[in-house]
């Protein structure tokens, strides 16, 4: 059995090898990366007759994904370009185009979880999927899901160009029924370099670690923090014009401020809904802090701040505790491995962080933490 001080000796090199990583893929990783995919560079363009709704938004979608991975050759990614493989009387469920392999699923049914699941996909996916609605029959590039609102490129032509909020294309959420998106891409080496760092971690670094999982010995990360802080600089509250009362609104406050379980919070929202009527946005993303403080604690995460439209997650502070044994951190080294574009590794004055871009809002954080 190795001694906490030799844990902690390995505990740095490894989060040091992770941290080196990091940043040599940044150097590896194309230079696009670096620029908001949101901005327009010439990504989006009209189908080119009617019925093709599907094939024009994969074009897209292809398109955004190739300039991700650096490809000089994504300005000719096209709907004429793809349709030899991509186009059977219709969009085919399962192709593969210069690399790139597309595949096709369904939505669950209710505006409330198709929205939950477009969301974490989204976070998955920078280079939006093809949203399908039935009910018109129409398709969309569905690109971002920022400050709470969907956005889109629509290929109808009835449509204005470019990156619209949804409200404004052809489909709505309630409508979707199924969606397509990249499944694996050739293209990425960057992601087989994080992946190789992480399995060499996880079989030299960290191989007593996992086998002692085996043995069902790990543990989550609830028993290695007390309570989780949570910062932010977003607007979380009851108003005064939803909670008129100003000794309720602070009795409502530290109530909510107690729970735990999320059946409490849920009675919580329900009583609010019946007494004062529907929750203000504001409202709701108050009581979506409570969620997340408990995923955060449950993952072992010290703090959580919520800043220009970033999360960071702190990790424990002591690098000889068992924490860094435990199946929360596996969880977590497994996450970085699979969103390296989405997050950053972090140590500054003794601080080891994981950065995670675009979370606009608590609702986008929550859905980031569930996937991990």
């Amino acid at each position: 059995m190795e001694t906490a001080k030799h844990f902690g000796s390995k505990l740095r090199k490894t989060l040091a090898a992770l941290l080196a990583t990091m940043a040599l893929m940044a150097v590896l990783l194309p230079g696009a990366l670096a620029v908001d995919l949101n901005v327009d560079v010439g990504f989006y363009f009209k189908q080119s007759r009617g019925g093709t709704c599907t094939l024009a938004s994969a074009a897209m979608m292809l398109r955004r994904r190739a300039y991700l991975d650096g490809m000089d050759s994504w300005v000719d990614v096209t709907e004429n370009g793809i349709k030899s493989t991509a186009w059977s009387g219709g969009l085919s469920h399962s192709f593969t185009y210069n690399d790139m392999h597309v595949g096709y699923a369904t939505l669950p049914s209710g505006k409330a979880a198709k929205t939950e699941a477009l969301v974490s996909i989204l976070a998955e996916h920078p280079e939006g999927i093809v949203l399908y609605d039935r009910t018109r029959p129409h398709a969309v590039l569905l690109t971002d899901y920022t400050d709470g609102v969907f956005y889109c490129s629509d290929p109808s032509n009835g449509v204005a160009s470019g990156r619209v909020p949804l409200s404004a294309a052809s489909i709505s959420i309630g409508g979707a029924s199924c969606y397509w998106y990249i499944t694996e891409d050739g293209n990425d080496d960057g992601l087989e370099l994080l992946e190789e760092a992480v399995q060499e971690l996880k079989s030299e670094e960290f191989a007593e670690l996992y086998s002692d999982s085996e043995e069902g010995k790990r543990d989550s990360g609830t028993d290695y923090v007390r309570e989780t802080y949570i910062e932010s600089d977003l607007e979380l509250m009851f108003s005064p014009t939803y909670i008129p009362n100003d000794s309720e609104r602070v009795s409502l406050y530290r109530e909510l401020d107690n729970m735990e379980e999320e059946r409490d919070i849920q009675a919580f929202a329900d009583r609010l809904n019946d007494r004062f009527g529907k929750i203000p946005p504001e409202g709701r993303e108050l009581i979506r802090i409570v969620r997340l403080r408990r995923m955060a604690k449950h993952l072992g995460m010290e703090k959580v701040v919520l800043k220009k439209g970033q999360m960071s997650l702190f990790l424990v502070a002591n690098p000889e505790s068992p924490y860094y044994q435990s199946e929360a951190f596996d969880r977590l080294l497994h996450f970085v491995q699979q969103h390296p574009r989405a997050c950053n590794l972090r140590e500054q004055n003794g601080k080891r962080s994981i950065v995670i871009k675009n979370v606009p809002t608590v609702e986008t954080a929550c859905a980031y933490l569930e996937m991990i």
